[in-house]
């Protein structure tokens, strides 16, 4: 009797594993389409892997940052300038 309970227990129990573990790949399937969206892959492949995708999305962002980075220098260079000609003209 406690080995049947024992067992149906565990059959329950890697059950509902199996089903938590199929929706966390679907999930991590589902942003990495995403990803697939948002990051220029190239031509130089059809079928692109999981690392090279993730490596590409790294070089993307890296780079993409420091676009923000120099608009944001030059942005507040543009307003620092602009404040001193305000105050030359006044």
């Amino acid at each position: 009797m406690v080995c049947l309970h024992f067992c149906l227990r565990f059959l329950h129990c890697r059950s509902t594993h199996n089903e938590l573990e199929k929706n966390r790949r679907a999930h991590l399937r589902n942003c990495l389409e995403k990803l697939k969206d948002l990051v220029p892959l190239g031509g130089d492949s059809s079928r692109h892997t999981t690392l090279g995708l993730l490596n590409k999305a790294k070089h993307f962002i890296k780079v993409r940052g420091l676009d923000l980075v120099w608009i944001v220098n030059v942005t507040q260079a543009n307003w620092l300038r602009l404040l001193r000609e305000l105050k030359f003209s006044c």
